[in-house]
């Protein structure tokens, strides 16, 4: 059995060949209710989240897609373009409404079945149970501050060594990440809950590299959120498909990723093989970008065994995604495969569960570290048999 919400798994492990698929998209309700708390269907996605949210003058942590599910990036841990400043999507759960897999209701939050609320936090997606509702506390946050930045590729590892050594550490009002892209330039952009001026003031070290493009303002957390999803000038009905072209056209895209993180900024030679990495991709025709998130703030602030979600200490993830033409897959899985040694070698070694990767080497530690352990006993209890199952289900017994 495979649960399905947004459908992002990048590996398509919502939809299996052969077994039963819940499909949870229409339990898409959100509800502000009396306590201030909001509750959420398993099947509604960002957008739809905060359509309600923003007229209320609340927010969650989410990320930059509208259509991804609230199920999946929750689960997973849950980063967003505000989580220095508001933790990850996972700490703001405060209950789930789960059918565990032998056919069970059940509420689970802080005092009921603890252990279980633990592992729905971080846990990844299609373990344990299938939950069909989330209870969350937002932040309140009417407005941010925003800004975006763009190099020429020539300032790439100018750009990338700046953000690091910035970003991460910097006032955790402010969340921020930085684009390498095949198609030639560097991007850095974020928000922050202060003012337009302040936010000016502490990116400053980054509007010292010469060459960039610059804009900023101050929107609504929904302005904020249809703008990095790049339909700013759609309604929230037409952001569900962002990707649409012109004339109604939903492209279908060929594509693959692979991701790691860093736990400190790589020295001069490990910032010139990252940036290799999208000129290889690039001399190859074909388009790809490195995705560098800044963790730290109040990502941090929970302990690495607090929730399941283990990635605390880390100073940024990195993902790599690539498109490619028909009859260039293999190609393009050597390129990542030369991504994930790069990453090996400047990065921790531990990989973002969301982002998940077929091929990650020695995926359970890499995605779960020190939490596997705990995590395989409470699947053992809790799903003994194996009935919620894909290729990168929690093992019932932890790797030694």
């Amino acid at each position: 059995i495979a649960a399905r919400s947004g459908g992002h798994s990048y590996a398509g492990y919502s939809s299996p060949d052969r077994g039963l698929l819940v499909d949870l998209r229409r339990m898409r309700g959100v509800r502000v209710l009396g306590n201030g708390h909001v509750r959420v269907g398993a099947g509604a996605q960002l957008i739809d989240v905060h359509r309600v949210l923003s007229a209320r003058g609340l927010t969650l942590p989410t990320g930059t897609c509208p259509s991804v599910g609230v199920s999946g990036l929750t689960l997973g841990g849950g980063y967003g373009l505000s989580s220095r400043m508001f933790g990850l999507l996972c700490d703001r759960l405060v209950a789930a409404e789960i059918v565990t897999p032998d056919g069970r209701r059940r509420r689970v939050d802080a005092r009921h079945d603890p252990d279980l609320f633990w592992a729905l936090r971080g846990g990844g997606g299609g373990n344990f149970a299938i939950v069909t509702a989330f209870e969350f506390a937002p932040a309140h946050a009417r407005r941010a501050a925003w800004f975006l930045m763009r190099w020429p590729w020539a300032q790439a590892e100018d750009v990338l060594d700046a953000f690091l050594r910035l970003a991460p550490t910097t006032d955790r009002r402010l969340t921020a990440l930085c684009t390498l892209s095949t198609a030639g330039s560097v991007t850095v952009l974020g928000q922050y809950y202060g003012t337009e001026a302040r936010m000016r003031s502490i990116i400053g070290p980054l509007r010292r590299i010469s060459g960039a493009s610059f804009s900023s303002g101050t929107s609504s957390t929904m302005e904020l959120v249809q703008r990095w999803a790049g339909c700013l000038d759609r309604t929230v009905t037409e952001c569900h498909t962002a990707g649409t072209r012109t004339g109604g056209q939903l492209p279908r895209e060929r594509f693959a990723a692979a991701s790691g993180y860093l736990r400190r900024v790589p020295n001069g030679a490990g910032i010139r093989r990252l940036t290799a990495l999208i000129e290889r991709r690039r001399a190859q025709g074909q388009g790809g970008a490195l995705i560098v998130d800044a963790y730290g703030g109040a990502i941090a602030d929970v302990a690495p065994t607090a929730t399941a979600f283990v990635h605390r200490r880390e100073l940024a993830s990195v993902q790599a995604y690539t498109s490619f033409a028909a009859g260039r897959e293999a190609l393009a899985r050597r390129w990542l495969a030369d991504v994930r040694g790069v990453l090996a070698d400047v990065g921790s070694g531990f990989a973002y569960q969301n982002y998940i990767d077929p091929r990650q080497p020695n995926w359970a530690h890499a995605y779960y570290g020190a939490n596997l352990g705990r995590l395989a006993d409470l699947r053992r209890i809790h799903d003994p048999d194996g009935v919620l199952r894909f290729a990168q289900a929690i093992p019932l017994r932890a790797p030694v």
